[in-house]
């Protein structure tokens, strides 16, 4: 017997998860189709703003604070039946991104990184509107964190690597490719010089959209990584993590915000706290979803399912915002998404 405990104690941390990691391989259509469905509708919402001054960011405090204060009452209120009064449970609930000083750098990352992420999002869709280019295209190019996401889960969570999946990513890299190089809608001009410089400088602007869209599928494929590490190291549930990390988010947030709101920034207009606001609730609840999904399913084919959402920001920006696409776009969009399809149907 003690010859069985001292081999338990020297096994690895992630082969002794490996069993129940395995158990939990089985795709969560419910969180994958929804979280792909709110993506699409916040990254319209996105569209819909013309500013692109980084302090926009902290109007994202009003949608973190309302989804995670109301997610850390409901734990409170599913903790009631345990022995422990109502101060310490929320001592608990509150302070549990604190916990620990790996758990607090962590949530800082995370924060950090939606910060970051948010910011881009902003300068993406006002570089799309300026390039003439639906923000559908553009956002199916984070369909490239499904390449992060594969390697990485191959790398260091033991997840399969098929040629198949293989065959996907170069699927998805060659949509990139087709997308960066596709024509715009020709320009009605009078003037052959004048068309050429403004194709050209929206060809330059398409560049510049699609490297932020890597880097942004880079920082979302980051966070799927980070949750997943955590669950398996210490058991740090991803909502637990998705909940802590926007209650730390809104608290960072705040004071700038009353910061800049008190000293009269002249782009804290209503349209854009109404935009902050519809944006930040939909990406609290597919951060929810969408790591829950990430972390206790298949990575990569989870993640495939989810960056469809390319199709509704499409259908959005064509419907609402007139921003339509020509057929060489919509091609080239439908490659990058084939290319996440494959890695799911044929994993």
């Amino acid at each position: 017997m003690v010859e069985n405990n001292n081999k338990d104690l020297e096994e690895p941390l992630l082969q002794k998860e490996k069993a129940p990691t395995q158990e939990k391989q089985k795709i969560l259509f419910g969180h994958v189709i929804g979280c792909s469905l709110l993506i699409g509708i916040q990254n319209f919402f996105y569209a819909l703003s013309d500013d692109d001054d980084f302090e926009l960011i902290f109007l994202s405090f009003s949608g973190f604070l309302l989804i995670s204060l109301i997610f850390k009452f409901l734990q409170i209120k599913q903790s009631k039946q345990t022995s422990k009064n109502f101060s310490q449970q929320m001592i608990e609930v509150f302070m549990r991104g604190m916990s620990s000083r790996e758990i607090l750098l962590h949530n800082i990352f995370r924060a950090l990184n939606f910060f970051a992420y948010i910011y881009l999002l902003i300068v993406i869709t006002n570089l799309c509107k300026k390039a003439n280019l639906n923000i559908g295209i553009a956002m199916s190019l984070l369909c490239f964190s499904i390449v992060f996401q594969i390697i990485f889960g191959w790398l260091y969570f033991r997840e399969k690597l098929s040629k198949t999946m293989i065959f996907g990513i170069l699927i998805i890299i060659s949509g990139v490719s087709w997308v960066s190089i596709a024509k715009n809608q020709e320009i009605n001009s009078n003037i052959p010089t004048q068309q050429e410089v403004q194709n050209q400088n929206q060809f330059y602007l398409r560049l510049q959209v699609v490297g932020l869209s890597i880097f942004c599928a880079f920082l979302s494929c980051t966070r799927g990584i980070q949750a997943k590490y955590l669950y398996l190291k210490i058991g740090y549930n991803p909502y637990d993590f998705s909940v802590d990390c926007g209650f730390q988010c809104a608290i960072i947030c705040l004071p700038f915000f009353l910061y800049y709101f008190i000293t009269g920034y002249p782009k804290y207009n209503t349209q854009n706290f109404v935009i902050g606001f519809l944006t930040s609730v939909p990406m609290m609840l597919t951060s929810l979803l969408g790591l829950t999904a990430v972390v206790k399913g298949p990575m990569g084919p989870s993640m495939a399912i989810i960056q469809t959402h390319s199709i509704c920001s499409a259908i959005l920006g064509a419907v609402f915002l007139n921003m339509i696409p020509n057929l060489e776009q919509v091609m080239a969009m439908l490659l990058v998404v084939a290319g996440a399809m494959v890695v799911f149907l044929f994993k």
